[in-house]
């Protein structure tokens, strides 16, 4: 069994369980754009199975992705490189899965297909703070001297890298961090503070109801709506020639609608930045929304 292919095995999902790894400090410090503490903690106490993303195109596009750049990588640097799985020597709850560690130096390397917005910006040398925070969490975990940081377009080969020291100050910071969620909150059993992407899981036999009904009155609602946007179909040939007509006492009406404004456009020929119009911005107000399962056709067809 090859390295990589272990790190999509069974057993590697169970051990990285039973620690944290390098890609799960961005939602302990509350900076991961994917997930949240809660989410992370729900993993680790076995109350959630991670989800399995594997099969997304973006997931795919990343792992296709990375042999190549490591490929890359090593005729750029005239050097061989393999993942690797490590372990901290004293704190056990502290694992680091690397994309590449160079048989030559004590290197790593971190390989990422990004969009071309940040793809742009590492060319720049910036590395965003969710994937920084990785970088020095294995690099603690390692000791391996610095990091490699690459960003890899598929689409036009072109790879950019920038190599990254260790920060004590930032590693010190992560190892806090890591050490408060793993004892007081995985091993305590005790839920981190919830942010407000989190959904806080609430037993009442009355939301039950309430939201059985929600959903069943949602489902007929759609049926009705599509059936209307059908029949509006068929009704608008009798304003071809006539803009307005009646049926008894149903009306229909043909008419325009101005367009929108587009203000992208509008700030750009006027040379207006994108803050500048926040002092026009109206006060906002709370909204509130039901977000409910993909419906199931062939479950309705049964």
């Amino acid at each position: 069994t090859t390295q990589s292919s272990f790190q999509k095995s069974n057993e590697w999902k169970e051990k990285r369980r039973r620690r944290i790894g390098g890609s799960e400090v961005a939602p302990i410090l509350g900076i991961s754009p994917y997930r949240t503490a809660y989410d992370l903690w729900l993993e680790k106490t076995g109350r959630k199975e991670q989800e399995d993303i594997s099969h997304l195109p973006q997931v795919v596009r990343g792992i296709l992705s990375e042999e190549t750049a490591r490929m890359m990588m090593e005729r750029d640097l005239l050097k061989a490189f393999v993942p690797k799985m490590w372990n901290h020597p004293t704190i056990e709850y502290m694992g680091a899965s690397d994309d590449g560690y160079s048989l030559d130096d004590n290197v790593i390397l971190e390989i990422k297909a990004m969009g071309a917005a940040k793809h742009a910006e590492v060319a720049k040398g910036i590395v965003p703070e969710y994937y920084m925070c990785q970088i020095q969490h294995n690099l603690f975990v390692s000791k391996a001297d610095y990091c490699w940081f690459v960003s890899f377009r598929p689409e036009n080969g072109e790879l950019f890298k920038v190599k990254v020291m260790p920060d004590p100050k930032a590693q010190e910071k992560i190892c806090a961090a890591i050490s408060n969620f793993w004892l007081n909150h995985v091993l305590a059993d005790v839920p981190p503070q919830l942010e407000d992407k989190d959904y806080a899981e609430v037993k009442d036999e009355r939301l039950k109801e309430l939201t059985k009904e929600y959903q069943a009155l949602s489902s007929q609602s759609k049926a009705i709506e599509a059936r209307l946007d059908e029949i509006t179909e068929q009704l608008k040939p009798y304003t071809s020639t006539q803009r307005a007509v009646r049926c008894g006492e149903i009306k229909l009406l043909r008419y325009e609608i101005r367009g929108t404004v587009d203000y992208k456009k509008l700030c750009k020929d006027r040379n207006i930045a994108d803050g500048d119009l926040e002092q026009y911005r109206k006060s906002g107000r709370e909204a509130f929304r039901v977000f409910l399962p993909k419906l199931d056709l062939t479950a309705l067809e049964q």
